[in-house]
């Protein structure tokens, strides 16, 4: 009879886990329209609750010390910044504040839950919720190409932002970019491309790893073609770049002692994105435009990045400007007006956005919260969790999102498995 509970319980565990990390990965979209509850939001609700009841107290390691202390910085610097910076929003900061702890929270509780689940089953789920997102991408393409107007189509940077920032409605995650150059890019769930490669991505190679790993095939061909499909629609550079990078250092690390392999691999890699530019000569364009500072999105993540994180470290490199978006632009308006922006300019222009993950936590937590942010992840670089550092070195470098539910979930997981000491092989 134990045994049977036991089962049913793994069972029931199992697709709570799947459930939640699903809801996860749907950041920004509401339950319903005009709800300010956000899938995301449940997620987090039922790994607290699956993890609380397993375990009411945290275990204190060095990993979880770490971000504790960028928890408790985080309430510290809400006392702090008013001093340094007078244009600053308060109501704003409590917002983030609360979305940053309850995700601190999911990460130290995440894995008392994972203690009870076998590595394979944690895998399965994993691949689950990446095959569900593949699917529902194709599923996207399909019913655009059918002539099914559920969509929102957007043809401009600007546009999108627009539509996005009305995120109360659920149905504005039904978007299709880029529909009047006659090159439409489909991101399924996700608000665009980008989002969803680096999601995908961050998934992909926590299974990669584990195959190292544990050494057992976790996809098979079949959902290895659904997977490359899906992002093969998107048209995304940083998507198809995530997911070459962790493919290839896949097979350089399954491969290593074989070099003729390599090489064939190698030669493949070239000739497919060879293949790649050249039926899709709007990538080459596009790389010209980013060069230029003329594309929203590239030029936002690289040179836009870049310019904010310069321009804060110029004026108040330790405590940051705060969190929440509206002390972002509050305090990039103040640069602008006292004429105090560094970084690149091209030409006329100037781009002052964040996009980047390590950008954001420095210029709104500080050097102080920066570091007990990223101390963290330099143990994955090492040949046992290496795809797992180039996948969050990529996300890094990808979204401005670091205060997600789903982002540190993953983290936590990635710890768990391959970070610490405390899960078979490590």
């Amino acid at each position: 009879m134990e045994i049977g509970t036991n089962k049913v319980q793994l069972k029931r565990d199992s697709k709570y886990l799947y459930i939640a990390i699903l809801f996860m990965t749907f950041y920004t979209a509401p339950l319903f329209s005009y709800s300010p509850v956000r899938f995301s939001d449940i997620g987090a609700v039922i790994l607290l609750y699956m993890g609380f009841r397993r375990k009411r107290t945290i275990g204190l390691n060095p990993l979880n010390l770490m971000f504790l202390c960028l928890g408790i910085w985080a309430i510290a610097d809400i006392f702090i910044i008013p001093f340094f910076f007078n244009d600053f929003d308060v109501t704003n900061y409590l917002f983030q504040l609360f979305r940053l702890e309850v995700a601190i929270l999911v990460f130290l509780y995440f894995p008392s839950i994972l203690k009870t689940l076998p590595y394979e089953t944690i895998i399965d789920i994993i691949k689950k919720v990446v095959l569900t997102h593949a699917v529902i991408q194709i599923i996207y393409v399909v019913l655009y190409y059918l002539g099914i107007d559920i969509f929102h189509y957007i043809n401009t940077f600007d546009e999108r932002l627009s539509l996005i920032s009305e995120n109360y409605l659920f149905t504005n995650h039904f978007i299709i970019l880029n529909v009047e150059s006659g090159r439409p890019r489909f991101s399924g769930f996700f608000e665009e491309p980008a989002w969803f490669g680096w999601t995908m991505s961050l998934m992909l190679s926590i299974i990669l790893q584990a195959c190292l790993h544990f050494k057992r095939r976790f996809l098979s061909h079949r959902d290895w073609g659904i997977i490359i499909v899906s992002y093969v629609f998107t048209l995304s550079l940083s998507a198809m770049l995530q997911l070459l990078v962790i493919c290839i250092s896949y097979l350089f690390f399954l491969h290593k002692k074989n070099l003729w392999k390599l090489l064939l691999i190698l030669i493949i890699v070239v000739g497919l994105i060879l293949l790649y530019l050249m039926a899709n000569p709007s990538i080459v364009d596009r790389l010209i435009l980013v060069s230029e500072g003329g594309d929203g999105s590239s030029s936002s993540r690289l040179i836009g990045s870049w310019n904010a994180l310069v321009t804060t470290l110029n004026i108040q490199p330790w405590i940051g400007f705060g969190l929440g978006d509206t002390n972002t632009a509050l305090f990039l308006d103040y640069a602008e007006t006292n004429n105090l922006h560094k970084g690149i300019f091209i030409g006329d222009i100037y781009l002052a956005t964040i996009h980047n993950i390590i950008v954001q936590i420095i210029c709104s937590l500080g050097i102080i919260g920066g570091f007990f942010f990223l101390l963290p992840f330099v143990r994955f670089f090492n040949k046992r969790s290496m795809i797992v550092a180039l996948a969050f070195i990529l996300v890094f470098f990808s979204v401005n999102v670091y205060n997600t539910f789903f982002f540190f979930t993953m983290s936590s997981l990635a710890f768990y498995l391959f970070g610490t000491k405390r899960y078979l092989m490590v």
